[in-house]
């Protein structure tokens, strides 16, 4: 009996309006955020894929100048289109134009992803000779996704890759 009237004279029982709008803008605010950061978080994801697919084509052409696959140098050549999809060739052969086809690798980029470069002398091929593996062209790649963000990979003189 006596638990009944504790129950009965405690006032109401629920949620005001105001404590549901409060609590209901907090969830929405905390939503908003964590889709934004999602969204940040999946594109610097996406940059850093296409930066080690370039750096991994940089490293191949330059391993196989070093080993001496065909007995000559290797080369990676970057196809930019700004129009549509870039994309980057790695080759055997002294030149892009002299190169043997058959042994090309061809690495497809997305049209969001946006390829620059600040190659010295202004190129836009990078030859690993035989055998040092060292380079006829030092400076930047610039990757830019979408705008949104972009990463730097620069080559030094003796062909060593390194993301920034």
């Amino acid at each position: 009996m006596k638990s009944q009237e504790v129950l009965r004279g405690s006032g109401p029982i629920g949620f005001t309006l105001v404590e549901l709008l409060v609590a209901l803008t907090i969830i929405s605010m905390t939503i908003v955020g964590s889709i934004s950061l999602y969204g940040r978080l999946q594109v610097s994801a996406q940059l850093n894929e296409q930066s080690r697919r370039i750096i991994s084509a940089l490293r191949t052409a330059h391993m196989y100048a070093l080993s001496g696959i065909g007995g000559t140098s290797h080369g990676i050549y970057f196809d930019i289109d700004p129009d549509g999809s870039d994309r980057v060739v790695v080759y055997q052969g002294s030149s892009y134009a002299t190169r043997v086809q058959d042994a090309d690798l061809v690495e497809n980029f997305p049209a969001s992803l946006a390829l620059s470069l600040q190659l010295s002398p202004s190129a836009t091929e990078i030859i690993f000779s035989r055998p040092t593996g060292a380079v006829n062209a030092t400076g930047t790649i610039t990757l830019t996704l979408s705008a949104a963000d972009t990463r730097v990979i620069s080559v030094n003189r003796l062909g060593i890759t390194d993301d920034q």
